[in-house]
């Protein structure tokens, strides 16, 4: 995790070496194919949902006067639930400070996947851990109001699943439903003009055919990834920098750079679905 400082430094370097507009330029660009950008351009997203984008994340680019979009879980909107690795760090936690955690069951809780909730779950109970007193007492995402505010100081909002799955791991339609939920729960809850989405965890082995469902049927306008600097088959799916790691943005962004350039040399940096 990146402190204060580090976040900021990172967005000076980003807004020297690019253009950052908000997510209906982006849209206009993308649909042009970008043939009128003059100086590469950046659009600024955050997945999840959590309370620190509103608290923290926000008014620094809003001081800087830079849009963005944040992506939300809209099963977790307003507290209601728990992603589960959540979860499993909870439990791990607890496990720990009671003496029970071996280093076994720390594996096995940590290789844990979506469709283990029901595990996960009965386990907390089990060990008297309370997520719901977690939700409650903690906040760890977006409140409704939150959100809304976040609207009106010019930010957007996009979908990121109900409940946060790993797609590659459940089936074609039960991903789609998630995509739908949440796509309209974010368009007529908050008034959003562009349905946009983010792929929990990574779009990784999602085929063309699923993408025709999602775009031909209306449900989404764009959508993004998390593979780095590299194209992708689908016209409208754009591949994303993770930011997150301890380096700087400049090296980075320049690590994905030269991967990328790379990946040209020898033809491979088109994703193809």
């Amino acid at each position: 995790m990146k402190s204060v400082r580090e976040f900021i430094d990172d967005l000076e370097y980003i807004g020297k070496n690019y253009s950052i507009v908000g997510l209906t330029d982006f849209y206009q660009a993308a649909k042009e194919r970008f043939i009128n950008i003059k100086k590469p351009i950046a659009h600024l997203t955050f997945d999840d949902g959590l309370s620190e984008c509103y608290n923290v994340i926000a008014p620094i680019l809003k001081s800087k006067g830079i849009q963005a979009t944040f992506f939300i879980n809209s099963g977790f909107i307003d507290n209601k639930d728990l992603f589960f690795r959540f979860k499993v760090s909870l439990l791990i936690d607890d496990l720990l400070s009671k003496g029970k955690l071996t280093r076994e069951l720390e594996v096995q809780l940590k290789d844990y996947l979506y469709s283990d909730n029901e595990v996960i779950d009965r386990l907390a109970q089990d060990n008297g851990v309370d997520y719901n007193e977690f939700l409650k007492s903690n906040k760890p995402y977006l409140t409704s109001d939150q959100i809304q505010s976040l609207i009106e100081d010019g930010f957007t909002i996009g979908a990121h699943s109900h409940d946060h799955p790993e797609f590659r791991f459940v089936s074609e339609d039960f991903a789609l439903n998630q995509v739908v939920k949440s796509v309209d729960e974010v368009s007529s809850r908050f008034n959003q003009n562009i349905k946009a989405f983010s792929f929990p965890f990574t779009d990784f082995a999602l085929k063309k055919e699923f993408f025709n469902r999602l775009y031909k049927s209306e449900i989404i306008d764009i959508s993004f990834g998390t593979a780095g600097i590299k194209k992708d088959e689908i016209a409208m799916n754009f591949q994303r920098v993770p930011m997150e790691f301890k380096y700087k943005a400049k090296s980075i962004i320049g690590y994905y750079n030269l991967k990328s350039k790379m990946r040209q040399l020898l033809g491979k940096d088109l994703i193809l679905r």
